[in-house]
């Protein structure tokens, strides 16, 4: 267990020590770390990657759907596949998307596998599904209704869950900094995950002024959404 092997660096001897040997034990007390830290990075990055690319499936005509953690677009279409009962297999791909294995070579999610085709996009996975099996997500009659609805759902309903992941502070602690934060191993005291996503927050704010057109605050943006929902 290599979490019980490095906490072997904390267990405190009570024998007195003197000088030179509280040197050396220093000494071997960093380079101990150093290595328990490779050795246990490498590990994770690589049970990571596994995940990422690990297949689930044994028939090329099962559906998979590559997603991640938090994304509102892969949940469209687990939402979607499940209002049609379409058997599918759900694959996680690595919250970073540099990280992540995905079979077009591309880095965003979701992506769906079917039948050797890779097909990314929440929408356009629904229209590949309503021409592969039926799937009648945009039925001819009322399509253009349907995708006047899709329209608002990638931009108005996007940004208010981007203002409530991202920018509203209690939703960003209850959602997405707790959803981070459990990527970031024990030992890994340094790593500020608030520091580091706060260039992310300011893009995603200036993204939901410009989409919303509102003060950013919880009873302007709950307004929109009553509106939209009515």
């Amino acid at each position: 267990d290599t979490e019980n092997i490095y906490r072997l660096q904390f267990r405190r001897n009570q024998t007195t020590f003197s000088s030179t040997e509280k040197a050396n034990r220093a000494r071997f007390d960093f380079f101990f770390s150093f290595t328990a830290f490779l050795f246990i990075s490498f590990e994770n990055t690589s049970k990571q990657k596994t995940m990422a690319t690990h297949k689930f499936h044994s028939r090329p005509d099962d559906i998979i759907l590559h997603v991640s953690p938090g994304s509102q677009y892969s949940l469209k279409v687990i939402v979607a596949l499940e209002s049609r009962k379409l058997p599918h297999f759900i694959s996680f791909a690595a919250i970073v998307p540099k990280s992540r294995v995905l079979p077009s070579g591309r880095f965003m999610v979701p992506e769906l596998e079917f039948k050797g085709k890779a097909v990314n996009d929440s929408s356009d996975i629904m229209r590949f599904l309503d021409e592969e099996v039926k799937a009648n997500f945009f039925p001819d009659e009322i399509k253009d209704q349907v995708e006047a609805l899709d329209e608002e759902a990638e931009t108005t309903l996007d940004a208010i869950c981007d203002y409530f992941n991202y920018v509203d502070e209690k939703g960003f602690e209850k959602s997405l900094l707790q959803s981070m934060s459990r990527y970031v191993p024990w030992y890994a005291f340094w790593i500020n995950v608030r520091k580091r996503i706060k260039p992310t927050r300011e893009k995603k704010a200036l993204k939901c002024r410009e989409v919303l057109k509102c003060d950013l605050n919880r009873d302007s943006v709950l307004g929109i959404l009553d509106e939209k929902m009515n």
